[in-house]
């Protein structure tokens, strides 16, 4: 069960930006003078409206400081699992299939060949519980590397895409591995 989690407001919001402020100082003052992931700092507080769909939507900065520091990547996930409105865990089992159809919470996702182009394949998000049409799809892959993937607007519950076979998002998808969560 996803545990829910409202966006705070006027002086919530402020404490928890301060917060999330003061512990990233700390894990930068704890890294070595040469490590390469403290030379990308991004304020906790603009994470969380990157996660939260505030603000930030596409930027490009933070998903490099995501790809480069793993202190972030991780504080990041922890963040999704607390403010996603729909989350998929990880598949304990292997998969045999090479395109999985997997179950998370209020959705179902599918992975379907094109007929017409075979380097392509249709990404089909069911949401199954009706609720407000996800904006985004997190993936988080073993190694906690987390991207953000923008959708289109749902259709009648369904959300439709086609990518590459070979697409960050399709690859993501295909690693019964990968966490995946929405917004």
């Amino acid at each position: 069960m996803a545990t829910r989690f409202s966006i705070p407001t006027g002086a919530r919001r402020q404490f928890a930006e301060r917060l999330f402020d003061s512990i990233h100082r700390a894990r930068v003052l704890r890294r070595a003078a040469g490590d390469a992931s403290s030379r990308r700092r991004v304020p906790l507080a603009r994470l969380f409206d990157y996660a939260t769909g505030v603000e930030h939507d596409d930027d490009a900065d933070i998903g490099a400081a995501l790809a480069s520091d793993p202190f972030l990547a991780q504080d990041f996930k922890r963040l999704l699992q607390q403010t996603a409105t729909r989350q998929m865990a990880r598949v304990v089992a292997a998969s045999t299939q090479l395109l999985p159809t997997r179950e998370g919470d209020g959705f179902r996702i599918r992975l379907m060949p094109s007929k017409a182009d075979t380097a392509q394949v249709y990404v089909v998000i069911e949401v199954l519980d009706k609720g407000a049409s996800p904006s985004a799809l997190f993936t988080c892959d073993s190694g906690d590397r987390c991207r953000r993937h923008p959708l289109p607007p749902a259709e009648g519950g369904v959300v439709q895409m086609l990518l590459a076979v070979d697409s960050d998002l399709v690859r993501a998808l295909s690693d019964v591995t990968t966490e995946v969560f929405m917004r």
